[in-house]
């Protein structure tokens, strides 16, 4: 996948497109994703936040933990500036 080949498919799929090739900030059926690449060594990451921190009770945090050990393969969840993200990474 090129940078080319991506924003192609975020011009056709997104509702909005900001930034430039390999760093794009976008709305996609009313959510805001973060899509960063590196051509060079092949990289991706796409981040989009879940929601606040504090919405998050502690069982919820549990499963999450887990399964960013075992269930969520490239996709995993952090906490960052308040929020809840889903963050895939290639």
């Amino acid at each position: 996948m090129t940078n080319l080949k991506m924003e192609k498919i975020i011009i056709r799929e997104a509702e909005k497109v900001e930034g430039e090739k390999g760093n794009w900030q976008i709305i996609f059926k009313e959510i805001p994703v973060f899509i960063v690449t590196d051509e060079v060594h092949n990289r991706m990451r796409i981040m989009t936040p879940i929601t606040e921190e504090k919405e998050i009770n502690a069982e919820i945090m549990k499963i999450m933990l887990e399964a960013n050990f075992d269930k969520a393969l490239d996709s995993k969840y952090s906490v960052f500036k308040g929020y809840v993200w889903s963050v895939f990474t290639h």
